[in-house]
Formats: structure tokens, sequence, C-alpha cells
């Protein structure tokens, strides 16, 4: 008799693993979801970040010419007083 107690104990034991082993999957493929959804955020917010980026270096592309523009003209007009 005690060992078909410990048969049903095992059973039970057993069914309350796969429960937990279930539902532990659940969870790991529920943060995988989520990680990936992170993943791809940052991935849109890396674009843009490049495109920030990408907008700054012209911006100082543009600056740049000018100061060598002005930095001609200054010498010219050096060039000229000699």
């Amino acid at each position: 008799m005690c060992s078909g107690n410990q048969a049903q104990d095992d059973l039970l034991g057993s069914k309350a693993l796969d429960q937990n082993s279930e539902a532990f999957t659940r969870r790991i493929v529920a943060l995988l979801v989520e990680i990936e959804e992170c993943m791809h955020e940052l991935e849109e917010a890396l674009a843009g970040l490049e495109e920030v980026i990408a907008l700054i270096n012209k911006i100082n592309c543009f600056f740049g010419a000018i100061l060598v523009v002005l930095c001609l003209f200054k010498l010219l007009k050096s060039v000229e007083l000699l």
C-alpha cells in the first residue's frame, strides 16, 4: 500500500514538475519575445542616431567650408597689402 502512495506521490510530483517546466518554458519564450522587441527598438533608435550624426557632419562640413573661405579671403587681403 505504501508503494501505491509513493507511486501516486511520484506521479503528482511529476505532473507538478511538468507544469512548472511548462510555465518556465512559457516565461522564457515571453522573455525572448520581449528581448527581441527591445532589440528592434534599439535598432530603430540607432538608425535615428545615425541620421542625427549624418546631419551634424553635414552642418560641420558647411561651417568648415565657410571657415576655409573666410581664411582664404583673409589670406588674399593680407597678400594684397604687401
